[in-house]
């Protein structure tokens, strides 16, 4: 009986020991793959314990993979990572149709890996993103390349960090869509770079259901709209986004676009931000409630530095601690329309516009502690609105 005993224990742990980082290299099979990887890639995956581990490539190599080939990830804690010398390992996307990373299990990562497309692997689809996720992302270290869409985040919490997405297709290209349907717990996109997509309606992130969302440190250049928060008809809305020490600039659209239709954006806070030669820099359209815009820089806008639509239905503004210089219209406009209330403009430094703050509609304002040297009027009030508060500007 003891000697059963022992000779278990040995092969339990005997499996235990399966290595756990295994080389994709390893897995190709030179034959039959034709200088497509994915296959190895998904060898790898299916050669790995239960409980997941990692599957490397080598640096300083580029592996194609082919026309409508893709790499699947169904295993729950695996791990792509790039090792070795040299820059980080490149996965190249040759040909037309197709993604390069499809993730369907729990816990997955990718880090210190590079993916392009080829030019001509260019077609305006939904199903040329670079990584298909409905389990949230880990991803560090990773450059997205010419992709027309980056990343299309599904469900799971995703953290994102180090990500660089630049030349996304021109006009259509999209860094990441997040469309989380039931409004779930969402994740984290910090210390990245999102550059080189001019032209509406291409944009860096865009938001359509989704909650908990965190941008930090990441700089969003030559966009066509680097934040759009846009719900879908389908969705449940976007709550508590929150956008942190981040930049906004040389943007063809609005360096941030609030529009909700009937859906709503609840809970957002814009701070220690720069929104530098956009359209506009912020742009609330419809169903907004809770927006507070702290410690920004908004400048050089070639329209307005913060403005609110027309009609809009929108609550609980508040905007203070910000500079908001020489932007081409008004520094800030709340559009007419009775549908807009509640808020505060304070103690913010509104210099060198049209109008500094221009009141077309809405009701329930305060004006209050305002450095506000502008070209037209300081403030313009034509709301008709018999509750406000105007007083201290200088």
């Amino acid at each position: 009986m003891l000697k059963y005993i022992i000779v278990s224990f040995l092969v339990a742990n005997t499996a235990y020991a399966t290595p756990t980082v295994l080389n994709a290299m390893d897995y190709y099979d030179a034959s039959n793959d034709n200088g497509c990887y994915a296959a190895a890639f998904m060898r790898a995956i299916a050669s790995l314990p239960i409980t997941g581990g990692t599957v490397t490539c080598p640096n300083g190599q580029t592996l194609d993979i082919k026309d409508h080939a893709w790499i699947t990830v169904t295993r729950s804690a695996v791990r792509i990572q790039g090792r070795g010398p040299g820059a980080p390992c490149v996965l190249r996307k040759v040909g037309i149709g197709g993604k390069v990373i499809d993730v369907t299990g729990n816990g997955f990562t990718l880090e210190n890996v590079n993916i392009s497309f080829t030019d001509h692997a260019h077609n305006n689809s939904w199903n040329n993103y670079a990584i298909r996720s409905t389990r949230g992302l880990n991803l560090t270290y990773v450059k997205l390349i010419r992709a027309p869409y980056g990343i299309y985040e599904e469900g799971g919490v995703f953290s994102y960090s180090n990500l660089t997405i630049e030349n996304t297709l021109n006009n259509t290209g999209v860094g990441v869509y997040i469309n989380q349907g039931s409004a779930g717990e969402c994740g984290e996109i910090l210390n990245s770079t999102f550059k080189n997509t001019i032209g509406e309606p291409s944009c860096g992130v865009y938001f359509n259901a989704c909650a908990g969302i965190q941008i930090g440190q990441t700089t969003f250049d030559k966009q066509g709209t680097p934040v759009l928060v846009q719900p879908g008809s389908s969705s449940a809305g976007v709550f508590s986004l929150n956008i942190d020490e981040c930049t906004m600039k040389n943007s063809s659209g609005s360096g941030i676009k609030l529009n909700s239709g009937s859906k709503g954006i609840y809970r957002t806070r814009i701070g220690r931000s720069t929104l530098d030669n956009c359209d506009k820099g912020i742009e609330v359209m419809s169903t907004v409630k809770g927006l507070v815009i702290y410690d920004c820089e908004i400048k050089d806008n070639d329209n307005y530095g913060i403005v609110t639509a027309s009609g809009a239905m929108i609550d609980a503004v508040n905007v203070y601690g910000c500079e908001i210089l020489r932007n081409g219209n008004s520094g800030i406009k709340i559009g007419s329309g009775g549908g807009q209330e509640k808020f505060m403009v304070v103690n913010n430094i509104i210099h060198d516009q049209n109008y500094g703050v221009n009141l077309d509609g809405g009701n329930e304002f305060v004006v209050y502690g305002n450095d506000i040297e502008s070209t037209t009027q300081d403030i313009r009030d034509n709301s008709g609105s018999s509750t406000k508060v105007i007083l201290g500007n200088y």
